[in-house]
């Protein structure tokens, strides 16, 4: 995944879970969270994670966990939801991985 910010920077990680993570943690999780997104019959943000997941979410500081437990087209479309619900008019693009 690649995020290009309104400004034109951009975050990329090599792992789209990364890229995902960290456009969360710059939104703000606390917010996120608030979205209550629905995931995995949990939600998309979590505070505690879920001990039937442990590898299917990374953990993002403050108590704060993140199911990344999707394909890249999923994590696409839920940032592209997240950027909405916050008024971000930040991209989301799928990148091909070498």
């Amino acid at each position: 995944l690649r995020i290009i910010r309104t400004d034109g920077t951009i975050i990329e990680c090599e792992k789209a879970a990364a890229t995902f993570c960290q456009a969360i943690k710059e939104v703000g999780v606390e917010k996120e969270y608030s979205l209550k997104i629905p995931m995995d019959n949990m939600h998309l943000v979590t505070i505690g994670g879920n001990p039937q997941y442990p590898t299917a979410q990374h953990n993002v500081g403050n108590g704060y966990f993140v199911n990344v437990h999707s394909n890249t087209f999923t994590k696409k479309r839920q940032l592209e939801r997240i950027f909405k619900a916050f008024n971000l008019s930040w991209k989301v693009e799928i990148v091909e991985s070498n």
